[in-house]
């Protein structure tokens, strides 16, 4: 823990409160939080290598302030097959775990127990463990940051609701276009990098297709970071 307090004091030029404005929760502090990743894939599942193989896409979260093996940093979270996707209500499977997904780092932002499952209902039951811990400190005045969404493009696309690259509107991070903006301008002077998103803008522009992950107060468009292990070669 001394590490993580250490790495803490030096982590990053901005605040995490300064790039994701939330209000502190009471009895915690800004130098107490511990910045999370919410990393996504598509992992072929069966007919590896054949045009008809079916994917699982495979979530974990990591923190931004971890040391050590990929074994021991990357904690697996949920898998979720694509093929196997049920509606019930006009709701889908993804909608259901994403409610789930949303409610815990909500919570683990607050950095306690939930008084509340993610349907909302309250932890009454006496003798349930639930119960018991239900508005507890997790880890004393530590509470958790989401500060990257990272996956690669067709993650970002098929589970977010994100631009397709391949688009004519192939950017996430701007209103690049193959017409008036064109996404090919490198230039400085190039019209596309001088209106990159703004939160407000974002909001403006995806509407009603808010993806359920972009509900959380504090994570905008800014949070999405490409993988770099998908990307490096670009």
């Amino acid at each position: 823990m001394s590490t993580t307090l250490k790495k803490l004091e030096c982590y990053g030029g901005q605040s995490a409160i300064e790039r994701s404005p939330r209000p502190i929760q009471e009895g915690l502090e800004e130098a107490g939080h511990i910045p999370l990743v919410l990393h996504g894939d598509g992992v072929p599942l069966t007919g590896i290598g054949k045009s008809w193989s079916k994917f699982v896409d495979v979530f974990s979260v990591p923190s931004l302030l971890g040391r050590g093996s990929t074994r021991m940093r990357m904690f697996s979270i949920c898998s979720f097959f694509t093929s196997l996707s049920a509606t019930a209500d006009g709701i889908t499977s993804s909608d259901r775990i994403f409610q789930r997904l949303v409610w815990s780092l909500l919570w683990a932002w607050r950095g306690k127990h939930p008084t509340h499952d993610d349907c909302n209902i309250e932890y009454t039951d006496p003798l349930s463990e639930a119960t018991s811990k239900a508005g507890k400190y997790i880890c004393g005045s530590f509470f958790f940051v989401l500060w990257i969404i990272q996956g690669d493009l067709d993650h970002l696309r098929t589970v977010y609701g994100l631009p397709n690259a391949t688009s004519l509107t192939p950017c996430s991070w701007c209103p690049a276009n193959s017409g008036s903006l064109p996404w090919n301008d490198f230039r400085d002077t190039a019209g596309c990098f001088r209106r990159t998103w703004t939160k407000q803008r974002w909001q403006l522009w995806i509407g009603e297709r808010m993806p359920a992950i972009f509900t959380l107060q504090g994570v905008p468009i800014l949070t999405v970071g490409i993988d770099l292990m998908h990307m490096k070669h670009l």
